[in-house]
């Protein structure tokens, strides 16, 4: 286990670059921080506000970050430099998202708008009108929907025209959205604390251990576990096909915030309200 330590306050989101050599995190000291997963040390970007959100383009070369008071930046990540800087929402920025193809990026901000965005250069393409308060966002691995979580629990799917093409009604607040690598399964945190497994419009498990909010969720690229954050100050590992939790770890003081696995499936790394990064070995669990 590597605790990662430099940041100054509260860690709210995680991206490792699609070749697994670099681990994003971002905080809310107003930075964001590239990991070199072979040695020590990190590279600094800076903001002007506390970082919300953030993803690598699937192709690693560009990094997409969200702040707190609605700009949209996009960042060239071998040379440390900022490509494009949008004010996209007038409050911060919730989520972000890459399409598989890296040509769009899906924003939603606490102005209740979602928007989807030309990458290059950054140009907005359209605006998901029949979203409400969109609070999760999350391409599936096809590229041919988007699935959108709303405050109220209610998970929404677009294709790629705008048009929606399912809906379902959750019982509580969402927070999080991941999609199985394979594309059949798509989980949902939720504020009572439970993971929620969805085929297409179908609940096919709920995941019960967390005592509090799910706040981040990821799949290993095998796609046989998830792992979960919340603000129980836990990260779970579970075997998605017996629906049952297979580790907790306790190793953060407070929320846990953000989780992501390593595309190679061989490390996973958590961040916290507690202003560190864990990296762990998944062979170890």
């Amino acid at each position: 286990m590597l605790i990662l330590r430099g940041h100054t306050d509260a860690v709210r989101c995680l991206s490792y670059s699609p070749d697994g050599k670099t681990l994003a995190s971002g905080s809310e000291d107003k930075t964001v921080r590239l990991w070199d997963m072979s040695g020590p040390g990190s590279a600094v970007l800076k903001h002007e506000s506390s970082i919300e959100t953030l993803a690598f383009s699937p192709d690693g070369d560009t990094l997409a970050t969200g702040t707190a008071v609605g700009e949209l930046l996009t960042w060239d990540v071998e040379r440390r430099q900022r490509r494009f800087h949008v004010q996209a929402h007038t409050g911060g920025v919730r989520g972000l998202a890459f399409a598989p193809s890296g040509q769009t990026l899906a924003t939603t901000g606490w102005d209740l708008i979602t928007l989807c965005w030309k990458t290059a250069p950054l140009k907005t393409r359209r605006i998901l009108t029949s979203v409400r308060s969109c609070s999760a966002l999350a391409y599936a691995p096809n590229g041919e929907t988007l699935a959108v979580g709303q405050d109220d629990g209610c998970i929404q799917w677009f294709d790629n025209a705008g048009l929606r093409s399912g809906r379902v009604e959750g019982p509580f607040r969402l927070f999080a959205l991941t999609w199985s690598p394979n594309g059949r399964l798509l989980a949902s945190g939720h504020s009572d604390g439970t993971v929620a497994l969805w085929k297409g419009d179908r609940l096919q498990a709920t995941l019960r251990g967390h005592t509090w909010t799910i706040y981040a969720l990821a799949f290993t690229p095998d796609g046989h576990t998830l792992l979960s954050g919340g603000a129980d100050g836990t990260v779970r590992l579970w075997d998605v096909a017996a629906g049952q939790e297979r580790r907790c770890f306790r190793w953060h003081t407070r929320w846990v915030t953000c989780v992501a696995v390593a595309p190679d499936g061989m490390t996973a790394a958590a961040g916290s309200a507690d202003h560190t990064v864990v990296v762990w070995d998944l062979d170890d669990d």
